[in-house]
């Protein structure tokens, strides 16, 4: 049986509410060759009944379910190894595909013989506004698609770090995906990506083909995904892929771009246990010391602090819902009318 050019993976999780609009966004593709490889973690819900709905109407759906719960890494892992695609995309089993986001995935490999890894643009939504963002990762050009190495230099580099920390819509290689999925939850997926992105060029996607839904994530409900540190493991995640003189610089343009990530704080404020979030402010300090002099990190860590939790959550929401909106009204999913 010929293999699939694409193989897109989705490890699902008590998502029967929500899954069928990524499914749909999936089957709607321009570009058709694909199997979709859905992982149930054994979800307590009905999540299973509503794939093998979809999975009755196409045959590309293959869906697994898991004897046990894995937890996010695993189930993640457990995909990757059912993959049988020259590329492997991931999904979350919340987000919404333009529907030509695999084509346009599929023309980037095909810009070098050396690219391995493909990203992308993107923004999130509330509930069903698909097309009304409220916050977004920008392009790392707005006018075309970028050929990138990882030496380039720090500003390409962050932007491309910047794009990762959401897991769908990225697109790898198969048969260069030789890191496996690693069992800390935040970086668990750019492991491999790193390790690809090491090694072989990438390409950065100009437009948006990636809507994140907001409020079904785990980050706002599930502290424990908080331990340990999300710092911690993004920096252990750099020494290690990283190591070596030959990657030296670009090792370190990882720490300090992750320490100089302060919007991190608010998400540990709000989500996680409260002695984790003085933990993490120790961690910006330890991984890039000039933050102690930098007043916008001290505006972060002693307004976070002061400011409690009951009156950040919602205030964080309505700033996005009200304020950040209005600068991003003419994002959308591209292909969109």
């Amino acid at each position: 049986m010929k293999k699939p050019i694409f193989s897109v993976l989705i490890p699902a999780y008590k998502s029967a509410g929500i899954i069928g609009a990524t499914i749909k966004s999936i089957l709607n593709q321009t570009f058709s060759d694909f199997e979709l490889i859905i992982v149930d973690d054994n979800s307590p819900d009905k999540t299973e009944e509503v794939i093998k709905k979809w999975q009755a109407k196409d045959s590309r759906i293959k869906y697994f379910r898991n004897e046990k719960n894995l937890g996010y890494s695993g189930n993640l892992k457990r995909c990757r190894e059912l993959a049988t695609g020259k590329y492997v995309y991931l999904m979350g089993n919340d987000d919404i595909l333009s529907k030509f986001a695999l084509e346009k995935t599929f023309a980037a490999f095909k810009m070098d013989k050396d690219v391995g890894v493909v990203t992308r643009p993107y923004y999130w939504f509330e509930n069903d506004s698909v097309n009304s963002a409220v916050r977004a990762v920008k392009p790392l050009d707005e006018n075309s698609d970028c050929l990138i190495s990882i030496f380039d230099d720090e500003k390409v580099f962050s932007k491309v770090f910047e794009s990762v920390g959401q897991l769908s819509g990225l697109a790898y290689r198969n048969d260069w995906m030789r890191e496996p999925i690693h069992p800390d939850i935040f970086p668990a997926h750019i492991y491999p990506f790193l390790a690809i992105f090491r090694e072989h060029k990438a390409v950065f996607l100009k437009d948006y083909i990636l809507a994140v839904r907001i409020f079904s994530s785990q980050t706002r409900s599930l502290s424990s995904i908080y331990e340990p540190s999300p710092t911690f493991t993004w920096v252990r995640m750099f020494k290690k892929v990283l190591k070596g003189k030959k990657y030296q610089i670009p090792r370190q343009w990882g720490i300090s771009h992750i320490a100089l990530n302060y919007d991190g704080l608010v998400q540990m404020k709000n989500y996680s246990k409260f002695p984790l979030f003085f933990n993490e402010i120790g961690l910006l300090i330890k991984y890039r010391p000039k933050n102690l002099y930098s007043l916008k990190f001290w505006f972060y860590v002693i307004g976070l602090t002061i400011v409690p939790r009951f009156i950040l959550i919602p205030l964080v929401d309505r700033y996005k819902r009200n304020i950040i909106a209005k600068d991003l009204a003419g994002i959308k999913l591209y292909g969109t009318k």
